[in-house]
């Protein structure tokens, strides 16, 4: 029986140490990407910054209650990063009309929260690498 425990506990053990990294991957699906178009923001190269990103903000659009919530290695935090990278970045090519509409999204991600209170969450994000 004590055999059988153990043999147990080193196969679990196992499938954990496999998994876990392949589930860590699959749970922040915005991190690279975010990451390589704030280095390209810092460089100040902005021109592609936003389509680089669509990837992800399709994913916080698939699973927005995943984000608000902090589930899944999905966060509040990544949302207000990934847009505020993109709005940035389209006000620095004068692109203003795209950025009011990603604003726009964010808000809507964001319903009920006021428009305002969006605005000073997204002021006060710091733009640095999702961990």
């Amino acid at each position: 029986m004590k055999s059988n425990v153990k043999t147990w506990l080193i196969v679990l053990t196992s499938m954990l140490l496999f998994f876990l990294p392949l589930v860590l991957k699959a749970q922040s699906p915005c991190r690279e990407s975010f990451n390589y178009a704030l280095d390209r923001y810092q460089k100040g190269q902005f021109e592609t910054i936003s389509v680089s990103l669509n990837t992800c903000v399709n994913d916080i659009l698939t699973y927005k209650n995943d984000y608000l919530r902090n589930i899944n290695g999905r966060s509040r935090t990544t949302v207000l990063k990934v847009y505020k990278i993109i709005i940035n970045s389209l006000r620095n090519v004068n692109q203003d009309n795209l950025a009011d509409m990603k604003m726009n999204e964010l808000v809507n991600i964001f319903v009920p929260m006021a428009r305002a209170a969006v605005q000073a969450q997204l002021n006060a994000t710091i733009l640095q690498p999702i961990e």
